[in-house]
């Protein structure tokens, strides 16, 4: 149903509707249109810069590694902005 409501797809439904049944912490997702809805629902969310920042303030990944995924995320053409992933880059520690 939300897939039809939303315009969503299979799977960013699915992890919406999972979030919200089980009371997840946090979704992880990056869709814009799939952000909006987990945010209308009430669901706290991050997506992949997100989790690069909380790996890189809590020690798990160094600036070094930091620099090497967010290049990855460049080369991917994933749907991240560049101004988005250029703060990441300029407050990395």
């Amino acid at each position: 149903m939300l897939m039809r409501i939303t315009g969503l797809d299979l799977g960013e439904s699915e992890a919406i509707v999972y979030s919200d049944e089980n009371k997840s912490d946090l979704l992880i997702v990056d869709e814009v249109r799939a952000r909006h809805v987990a945010t209308t629902m009430k669901l706290r969310i991050t997506g992949t810069i997100g989790i690069l920042i909380a790996t890189n303030e809590n020690g798990l990944l160094n600036k070094e590694e930091a620099l090497a995924c967010a290049e990855i995320l460049r080369m991917s053409k994933r749907h991240i902005s560049e101004t988005l992933l250029n703060s990441f880059i300029e407050n990395l520690k």
